[in-house]
């Protein structure tokens, strides 16, 4: 321990920002900028305003010293300055993290992407790790939430700010001042307004984590949390069950995962799981996922097997450490630009990163790749040349492609000739063009002509958000010969020119899809798509015995396009009374109040409805 020295806090540098205080980095040696001493540590600084406020946060302190957990934050050191007549600068040393877990939630949901199973696993096993330990030591932390989850720089979760934790299991008061915490995370004994011992509360921080459970399985859920009213109060038990049934819907997660978290989430504390049984269990699930990971998807942390010479290489031709990510193992190949990077990929690092990659790959079998290069805008023909020669060469025989073309706003028709030519064995089909506004129908037309010809390929990923000059007859035939679609995703949202003539054509292309089961169309903001032709798209589509009547999932954005009083209320009618059996169905439609979603979704027969 040791104390703060005002002098080595650099206020010029926020770390983070919370509801009581900032987080600054700290040099305990200033004088010496070069110490390595100086990026381990932060301080935390408190105002706090009279005695209670001063003991409290001394407190936190008093609990931070005491605590050795490798899961819990330690506090390394304080000071306390005396302001003016009773308030007070607290200022307490910890470890420097990384980031908080919000950040990264905010990051992910931000991108479209979500959390690895493996992932939540390892944070929630951490997290009740540490509950666990502060519940040994008769302690209730009180306030479990992602901004006070903290990762280090190897990503190990660790559970930060102590100010509420300060129960003991010997304290045998009933007051209502025990109702501390954050509304959204708080337990429905702690929001009772009866009154309980605080010995009764001890379950309440497995109530906390299994919310954030929720909140890392569906994103969306923990954005709309953020945003609406809904949950002002805390989380019901309608609204856990909900969530639940909605991630179980989804598939993407394990049954055991979400049995546990069905488990911590339930509304009777005697009944709910302990931390240390929860803790148990998820580290069972951790080591289950290490095991799978390591016989069956080695490449995730596998490099080229001659890997430092190429990336020592790559590194000095592209002038700029670690501008490419590139992971290969025996079955994926991975390759990122990361976001910083992005502005200073050009042709030749693209041409050096084929040529170099070219040569390490070829002897390999795989059976994927994923390639995102988001941002790349000073890419053009000659660089998308050699990507071309990448995919239609030594990766032409792989099953499945992620491809992340966003904001390369060089792209243009005729880099989408001779695309994917020889790419006749991919079954899985990702690739984004958001925001690349060259490419017109044309180009559309030259991706299509080549994607006809695969008679494998079962699920389909199309993002042309933002591509402008798209327009209907672009989406003629843009799905011909696909026999084996099991699941398409269509996101044409901005694309101000597409009317309901271009939805048509895409449910027409549909209607002899013997075997698709999930269909995604995203129509966001497209101000021509009206209302009662949308309506009547689908009318025809679902009453008329189309094949998809048949559908089982079932996604449809339609926010801020032109819809009329009633045009809602009437497509949500048609698709619940024209779906034959669907398991998952959530539209979001513009004008609808709370009152008619709710009455809508009440009246409908699908289980599985959700409207926003």
């Amino acid at each position: 321990m040791f104390n703060v020295k005002l002098g080595g806090i650099n206020f010029d540098e926020t770390l983070g920002e919370g509801t009581y205080g900032n987080v600054y980095t700290y040099h305990p040696k200033p004088d010496d900028l070069n110490d390595p001493d100086n990026h381990k540590y932060a301080v935390k600084v408190i105002r706090a305003d009279g005695i209670a406020r001063l003991l409290s946060s001394f407190e936190e302190i008093v609990l931070g010293f005491s605590f050795q957990h490798p899961s819990l934050v330690p506090i390394r050191g304080y000071n306390i300055k005396t302001k003016e007549i009773d308030v007070f600068n607290i200022y307490i040393l910890l470890p420097r993290m990384k980031e908080s877990l919000r950040n990264v939630m905010r990051s992910k949901q931000q991108e479209k992407s979500r959390f690895e199973e493996k992932e939540i696993v390892r944070y929630l096993e951490s997290i009740a790790s540490g509950v666990e330990y502060l519940h040994q030591k008769k302690i209730i932390h009180r306030d479990i939430k992602p901004d006070n989850i903290l990762l280090d720089y190897e990503d190990n979760a660790k559970l930060s700010d102590f100010g509420l934790g300060s129960f003991s299991a010997s304290d045998t008061d009933s007051s209502r001042e025990n109702a501390a915490g954050t509304y959204r995370y708080m337990a429905p004994e702690v929001r009772n307004p009866l009154p309980i011992s605080k010995k009764e509360l001890f379950p309440s921080d497995v109530w906390s984590l299994g919310v954030l459970g929720l909140q890392l399985c569906d994103l969306e859920l923990w954005r709309e949390q953020q945003q609406t009213l809904k949950y002002a109060k805390g989380m019901t038990q309608e609204d856990v069950s909900d969530a639940l049934r909605k991630i179980r819907g989804r598939r993407l997660y394990s049954k055991q995962l979400i049995d546990l978290l069905e488990e911590m989430l339930d509304h009777h504390p005697q009944k709910r799981i302990s931390a240390k049984d929860a803790r148990i269990k998820l580290g069972e699930m951790k080591d289950t996922l290490s095991q799978s990971c390591s016989q069956s998807q080695s490449f995730i942390n596998c490099s080229f097997q001659s890997s430092q010479d190429f990336f020592e290489e790559l590194k000095l031709k592209t002038n700029y450490p670690n501008i490419f990510d590139v992971k290969c193992g025996r079955e994926l190949l991975k390759i990122k630009v990361s976001q910083q990077a992005a502005l200073y990929v050009n042709n030749e690092k693209i041409k050096d990163l084929v040529s170099s990659i070219n040569s390490q790959i070829k002897e390999k079998c795989l059976n994927g790749a994923s390639i995102k290069l988001e941002g790349c805008s000073n890419v053009s023909n000659k660089g998308f040349s050699d990507l071309k020669k990448l995919l239609n060469q030594p990766l032409k025989d792989i099953k499945s492609l992620y491809l992340d073309l966003k904001g390369c706003e060089e792209l243009s028709d005729e880099d989408l000739s001779d695309f994917l030519i020889h790419m006749e064995k991919l079954e899985i089909l990702s690739i984004k063009f958001e925001g690349c506004k060259n490419i017109t129908g044309r180009g559309l037309k030259n991706l299509k002509s080549h994607l006809s010809f695969n008679e494998r390929l079962s699920k389909l990923i199309l993002n042309l958000t933002g591509c402008e000059k798209i327009r209907d007859d672009d989406l003629k035939g843009l799905l011909f010969g696909f026999q084996e679609l099991e699941s398409l995703t269509l996101y044409l949202n901005k694309c101000p020119t597409l009317t309901s003539i271009g939805l048509e054509k895409i449910i027409k292309q549909l209607k002899d899809s013997d075997k698709l089961q999930t269909l995604n169309l995203f129509f966001s903001e497209c101000v021509n798509l009206k209302g009662s032709a949308v309506n009547k798209v689908f009318q025809n589509s679902l009453v008329e015995g189309m094949k998809l009547r048949d559908l089982q999932f079932l996604h449809l954005n339609l926010s801020n396009c032109s819809f009329e009083k009633n045009e809602s209320r009437n497509l949500v009618k048609i698709i619940s009374n024209g779906l034959s059996d669907p398991i998952s169905v959530k539209l979001t439609l513009p004008d609808l109040t709370k009152e008619e979603k709710r009455e809508l979704k009440n009246s409908s027969k699908i289980s599985e409805l959700e409207i926003s």
